[in-house]
């Protein structure tokens, strides 16, 4: 069976967009459009972050998502994470 990616902890997130630029590397893009993750500033909450995971993340390797995380904001579940 497949992996995915699950976020553990949203609340540790630095807003580094380490886990953004190993997507877009294994998606072969440059820059931060298309993205299959969005790390946004949560502007109520000071210097917060909130992540947003597309569902087409399972087409890309968890492994190596979960391991760019230097905050292991993430975690690697089986199946499609739900």
């Amino acid at each position: 069976m497949s992996t995915t990616v699950k976020i553990k902890q949203e609340d540790k997130c630095i807003g580094c967009e380490m886990c953004v630029m190993e997507c877009q590397r294994q998606l072969k893009r440059v820059g931060l459009a298309g993205s299959y993750i969005r790390v946004l500033r949560n502007i109520n909450a000071g210097s917060e972050f909130k992540i947003s995971l597309d569902p087409k993340i399972l087409e890309l390797k968890s492994n190596k998502i979960v391991g760019s995380c230097p905050r292991e904001v993430f975690e690697e579940v089986e199946g499609n994470g739900a």
